[in-house]
């Protein structure tokens, strides 16, 4: 099913202005189509590895390569290759507040296909298509702000998906959702992967797994990755479990 490489991470590290480590010696590589959990207790590093992966942050030793390119500050400053860049890699922050920022809803899902330079039709039925995909069309005028968090969390996928990447990266992604949202959520990451998307989530929350997730890697305290491997072998692993503090002695 997988036959080539999207990610390839050789002894990434890193670190933040105060030389707080974030990540220690990351390697692993995904495969398009896919579907990964990257586990791990909150502070251990999984937030900082999803936005290198998404090319917001970049690593202090080592290196990451994308769809064959070294990805590093240097080529990102480059606008079309960065534009290039994040049209293939999707980022859905946890909290969509932060990605959120347009006067409406149509103009917030406009706005990837505009920097893109589409054209003027092209963009209307990207921006038409995903708002009838997730039953939002009603929303199109209304600001972000004033919608639910069910309902940002479907302006914010939309966002990017409206741009067709080839993988999507999500952070906590059903963090703050009620039940009804977080179903609609795991869903959608369901069928996007049928469909052939790279789908990348963070989780500390190990209900939801093994729907969005056929691999899971595994992150400890000490910001270095511990495990990888299938689902049913890391969940099996209730040693595992508790060291990277996952689980309690009670569980």
């Amino acid at each position: 099913m997988y036959n080539d490489e999207i990610f390839e991470l050789n002894h990434l590290q890193y670190s933040y202005i105060d030389e707080f480590a974030a990540l220690i010696d990351i390697n692993f590589k995904v495969k398009r189509g896919e579907k990964i959990c990257i586990l791990g207790a909150n502070g251990s590093g999984k937030s900082t590895l999803l936005k290198i992966l998404s090319g917001l942050y970049f690593p202090k030793e080592g290196a990451m390569k994308a769809f064959g390119e070294y990805i590093t500050e240097e080529n990102m400053e480059d606008d079309y290759f960065s534009k290039q860049y994040h049209r293939r890699v999707g980022f859905v922050f946890q909290n969509s507040d932060v990605q959120l920022f347009n006067s409406s809803v149509w103009d917030e899902i406009a706005f990837g296909p505009i920097q893109l330079g589409l054209k003027k039709e092209e963009i209307f039925k990207r921006v038409d298509d995903v708002m009838e995909l997730f039953n939002i069309s009603h929303l199109k005028e209304r600001p972000p702000y004033r919608l639910s968090g069910g309902e940002k969390k479907k302006v914010a996928l939309a966002s990017i998906l409206v741009n067709n990447p080839d993988a999507l990266i999500l952070d906590e992604p059903t963090n703050g959702l009620d039940p009804k949202s977080q179903r609609w959520l795991v869903n959608v990451l369901i069928q996007l992967n049928r469909a052939g998307k790279t789908i990348i989530t963070s989780t500390h929350d190990l209900k939801l797994v093994n729907e969005i997730a056929d691999r899971i890697i595994v992150l400890n305290e000490d910001h270095q990755i511990v495990a990888d491997g299938a689902v049913d072998e890391i969940l099996k692993n209730r040693e595992l479990l508790l060291q990277v503090n996952l689980i309690d002695e009670y569980n």
